[in-house]
């Protein structure tokens, strides 16, 4: 058994959207992650995965959905993987955090989406020893909306927040 840990900046394109909505609003999404844990065998990882994600809607802001630009926090998500020499397979099951939006609605009440339920994908091709690059696939719903100071409420449809797009990788 050995220590493994990594450093990540990934770019995706995708959609944030609650279920009752005609058209998703479409976001690209920028994260940088940090992984940890440890390697079972050589072969198996067991640890956690921290994130911080910049979001930024790309598509028309519309009365309905307003603007789903935002940030999103990750503090700590259980992460398990495969490691196979030649790539890693990884997965980290979303269970904590929240998305705040970064624009207040019409009353001046900032928008924080929480509790939420989620997995996280990715695939990483070695570069080098040190250096992988690959995809990731990330969706995440959310239950709850806090609106200002009030408690937060059960969503009557959960916000889902998917996407796709590329990753790199820092391991060691």
């Amino acid at each position: 058994m050995s220590l493994f840990g990594g450093l990540s900046v990934s770019g995706a394109r995708g959609t944030a959207a609650l279920a009752t909505e005609a058209e998703a609003p479409q976001v690209n999404v920028y994260t940088a992650g940090v992984s940890f844990g440890v390697r079972i065998y050589h072969f198996f990882l067991l640890g956690g995965r921290g994130a911080y994600s910049q979001i930024d809607q790309t598509s028309k802001l519309t009365a309905q959905s307003g603007n789903r630009s935002g940030t999103r926090m990750v503090p700590l998500a259980p992460l398990l993987g495969v490691d196979l020499r030649f790539a890693r397979l990884l997965a980290d099951f979303q269970m904590s955090g929240d998305y705040e939006l970064s624009n207040a609605d019409t009353s001046g009440n900032q928008i924080t989406y929480k509790k939420p339920s989620g997995l996280g994908l990715e695939l990483l091709f070695n570069l080098s020893r040190r250096m992988g690059a690959g995809f990731r696939y990330e969706r995440v719903d959310f239950s709850q909306e806090q609106t200002g100071s009030a408690s937060a409420v059960q969503l009557p449809n959960e916000l889902r927040l998917q996407s796709y797009g590329l990753v790199v990788d820092f391991h060691f």
